[in-house]
């Protein structure tokens, strides 16, 4: 498969493979689309800010948050820190930031990989900029 080459590909990376390798669990991960145009109606019929990406129920019924982050994006510091705040408020230890497809391989199969939105918010407390890059290394 094609190096993905920005966000979208990446969750389409993933969530094929999720999908075609394992297609009994396949409708257990799904898309949460929660950007884009019309923002004022669609928080009037419960779209929610810094919700997941995507979203997967394990076999005991848990359900996990996946964020999907692009390394070498921008990003805005409030909207991350909804993100990681929305994680850590709804899905406590269920939650992760994921930027590359082997560590959604590893999360998907093993619980393990990705970044903790702690991790994540911690940082950004000490980010004065409006913005920054998402880079792997940030949470290493």
């Amino acid at each position: 498969m094609k190096e993905p080459r920005s966000e979208a590909q990446l969750q389409q990376q993933c969530v094929l493979w999720w999908k075609n390798t394992y297609p009994e669990k396949g409708r257990r991960l799904f898309a949460v689309i929660n950007e884009g145009q019309a923002v004022t109606l669609k928080l009037g019929v419960g779209m929610t800010p810094g919700v997941c990406d995507l979203l997967y129920v394990d076999d005991d019924g848990y359900l996990w948050g996946i964020e999907l982050k692009f390394e070498g994006a921008g990003h805005k510091v409030e909207h991350l820190r909804k993100q990681a705040r929305w994680m850590m408020d709804v899905l406590p230890d269920r939650a992760v930031f994921i930027d590359n497809f082997e560590d959604f391989q590893s999360f998907m199969l093993r619980r393990k990989g990705g970044t903790r939105p702690e991790v994540v918010k911690a940082y950004l407390d000490t980010v004065r900029a409006g913005s920054i890059v998402w880079r792997n290394e940030l949470w290493k």
